[in-house]
């Protein structure tokens, strides 16, 4: 029994080296790593493949592993100048990531910052946050029209985001002792804003130009109205003259209408003196108001009622001459009156 307690006690410590011996001498790399293996601090082969792989014991042979996702930086909120003297406050972005053909290069240039890639992201940020900064300076290149338009197809932003891009690459991404292990993915402007000054400035000539506007339409609305003014004197001395014209042509109709009847009036001058008091008692009895007049008013002298009374027509006022101008005609009328 003891025989078989040693050998299972011997099983289990053989197995406990063998798993530390592979713990020791194994290690796994994901699909989104790579990883430097260094034999006593100098590179060794760098690994951009997943799966496992081997190494010698430690302090031997060590094993660095880096992400290959990719991290963003931002640079620092900075005020550029414009090609026009225009200050503008910009917050610039990059975003980049461990190259995975190069993460050997990415060891040797950072490596001296710490034992851990932690420490090499640091130092990657800060040296990518520098030529960010030193990169927007293409912002002096353009004016701030060029930047900010109405139409947003005509603004440039997208062009010096790419200028931008394009110096960082060269900055960060070249051969040799020029590189470092890093790949520029985006580079772009996170945030702009305007000093006090320029807003203020900005503010004032948007004023300008709407005044410039204003007055430019007040001008126009000023033509545009003595157009029509001058259009509608035109058409209404036009409309007069025709009008005048037509008042003419029904004026002198009239006269020579009225002078037919003028002339049957002088031949009869005491039929027209009856029919105007006709006309007048007419007027005034299909009136709606009540009125008193006396019946010596002209044309209430029919109404009086000692007319009615007398059987002479003679006696009747306003008949004198309608009754008839000549003795002969009236003699007779009154002898054939006095035989009845």
């Amino acid at each position: 029994m003891a025989k078989y307690k040693y050998v299972l006690t011997f099983i289990v410590a053989i197995l406990f080296v063998i798993v530390l011996v592979l713990y020791a001498t194994t290690f796994t790399v994901r699909f989104t790593e790579s990883a430097v293996v260094t034999r006593l601090g100098k590179v060794e082969r760098e690994i951009t493949e997943p799966g496992l792989e081997w190494k010698w014991f430690y302090p031997f042979e060590g094993v660095t592993k880096y992400e290959t996702t990719n991290r963003m930086s931002q640079a620092r909120i900075e005020t550029y100048q414009t090609r026009d003297d225009r200050q503008l406050i910009v917050g610039a972005f990059a975003i980049w990531r461990v190259k995975p053909d190069q993460v050997s290069t990415f060891y040797s240039r950072f490596s001296n910052t710490g034992p851990r890639a932690a420490d090499h992201y640091r130092a990657a940020a800060t040296l990518v946050e520098s030529n960010l900064r030193s990169a927007m300076s293409a912002l002096s290149a353009y004016s701030m029209s060029d930047l900010f338009t109405p139409n947003e197809q005509a603004s440039k932003l997208d062009e010096l985001e790419a200028q931008v891009l394009e110096q960082m690459k060269t900055m960060l991404e070249g051969q040799g002792d020029r590189a470092f292990g890093i790949e520029i993915v985006q580079a772009g402007i996170a945030r702009t804003s305007l000093p006090q000054t320029t807003t203020e400035a900005a503010l004032e000539r948007m004023r300008q130009d709407r005044a410039r506007i204003v007055t430019r339409l007040q001008e126009i609305g000023r033509s545009e109205a003595n157009a029509i003014r001058s259009n509608a004197e035109s058409d209404a001395g036009k409309i007069m003259a025709f009008a005048e014209s037509r008042a003419r042509q029904i004026r002198a109709r009239g006269d020579q209408e009225a002078a037919r009847y003028l002339a049957q009036m002088t031949e009869e001058p005491g039929l027209a003196i009856f029919l105007k008091n006709l006309e007048l008692l007419d007027e005034a009895m299909f009136s709606r108001a009540t009125l008193l007049f006396s019946t010596d008013t002209p044309g209430l002298s029919l109404l009086d009622p000692a007319l009615f009374q007398s059987a002479d027509p003679d006696t009747i006022p306003g008949t004198e001459v309608f009754m008839g101008e000549s003795g002969t005609g009236d003699d007779e009328t009154r002898e054939g009156r006095g035989d009845e």
